[in-house]
């Protein structure tokens, strides 16, 4: 198959384009790592795939409206 028709069909499928459901995977796995309470945010940011904590930082925000550490302040320890 080619890719053009894969993300073709996977776009039908699932309403979203691969990188959108990466993107959601990476940042839903980033909630789960920030959960732990030793975790450091910068050590989740490579974890999920990000070589630069202000990329990571700034695409949690444009997700959940907070960054790492905003969130993991508001988790119940």
């Amino acid at each position: 198959m080619c890719e053009s028709k894969l993300r073709e069909i996977f776009r039908k499928h699932y309403g979203i384009t691969i990188y959108q459901y990466m993107l959601n995977r990476r940042m839903e796995h980033a909630c789960e790592l920030l959960s732990v309470p030793d975790a450091q945010v910068k050590d989740i940011a490579g974890l999920v795939g990000y070589s630069n904590i202000s990329h990571f930082s700034d695409a949690f925000r444009k997700k959940f409206g907070c960054t790492p550490s905003e969130y993991k302040r508001g988790l119940p320890f």
